[in-house]
């Protein structure tokens, strides 16, 4: 079984996209946290759903298993309860 562990990648588009891309390579994907960048200037929201569509993208080549950080989880709005919720489904 071949693994790729990631983390901290803070909305950085870029690792996304070369994790996005090279998902289907692996037999799992793990997600291990601090997705969002809480210092962006771009909103919390729109991170979110940026990140959603990144996993999306990414459970449909392969299995993911993702959890959140503490960048992840300042407040409580829809959005982060769905961002968990994607979380826990991706296992």
């Amino acid at each position: 079984m071949q693994i790729l562990l990631v983390s901290d990648l803070h909305y950085t588009l870029k690792q996304l996209d070369w994790v996005s891309a090279i998902a289907g390579e692996f037999d799992l994907v793990v997600l291990a946290g601090d997705h969002l960048d809480i210092s962006s200037i771009v909103e919390p929201d729109a991170q979110i759903a940026v990140v959603l569509e990144y996993m999306s993208r990414m459970a449909a080549k392969t299995a993911v298993a993702a959890c959140s950080g503490n960048h992840d989880l300042n407040g409580r709005n829809e959005q982060r309860r769905t961002l968990r919720a994607l979380a826990r489904s991706c296992k």
